[in-house]
């Protein structure tokens, strides 16, 4: 019984990793969209505003 709880616990722990990871996955995914995103808005803008600005 002792020996089942030990094994139950690492596997929820290795879940719990394997959670964080897919999370992490997730979280750098959509931060490096939203800066490309945001990259290439800005020079779109730019080359909208070029003209006014010289």
């Amino acid at each position: 019984m002792n020996s089942n709880s030990i094994l139950t616990n690492s596997e929820n722990k290795s879940v719990d990793f394997k959670n964080q990871n897919v999370i992490f996955n997730f979280l750098v995914e959509t931060y490096s969209k939203l800066f490309t995103d945001f990259v290439l808005e800005r020079e779109e803008f730019e080359t909208i505003l070029r003209p006014y600005i010289q």
